[in-house]
């Protein structure tokens, strides 16, 4: 006897998922260029609400999954279905994880160019500091330039 309410939900949950999954894949495969366009805020506010949207799946997916594999009421063809459905989720979840540790590295790579950016921007300003500007020194003598090396 099948449980075609069961079935239902899951594909119901499914199709809801891949979708998702996708929009999810392209989003962080264009993370730098959505950084660019959207700025820093924008897209951590993105990406704040996609982490409660995949917390949400998670939790659906536990409970589905509980009746799932408790189900003797589940007919071969809905099994069959739904397994096809759930390989298609895995492979997109999959795909997915790839591409988050592809922009984290990314962003690891343009992290370290930030810092040593800012290490020579630290090192132009202290060099400013140390020799100052002989048009705002008050020091006399500030202009003369010891040109023995």
């Amino acid at each position: 006897m099948a449980d075609p309410e069961l079935t239902r939900r899951l594909r119901d949950y499914f199709n809801r998922q891949i979708p998702w999954l996708q929009t999810r894949v392209e989003e962080m495969r264009n993370l730098h260029a959505r950084l660019n366009e959207q700025g820093l805020e924008s897209v951590t506010e993105t990406e704040t609400r996609r982490q409660q949207e995949m917390a949400a799946f998670e939790e659906e997916n536990r409970l589905l999954l509980r009746e799932w594999s408790q189900s003797t009421a589940v007919s071969s063809s809905e099994r069959a279905e739904i397994e096809a459905l759930a390989e298609r989720s895995q492979a997109l979840r999959e795909e997915l994880s790839k591409a988050y540790a592809t922009a984290a590295a990314e962003m690891e790579t343009q992290l370290g160019e930030v810092r040593q950016s800012l290490g020579e921007v630290l090192r132009g300003r202290r060099t400013m500091q140390k020799y100052g500007n002989s048009e705002t020194s008050n020091d006399p003598g500030s202009d003369f330039l010891d040109r023995q090396v």
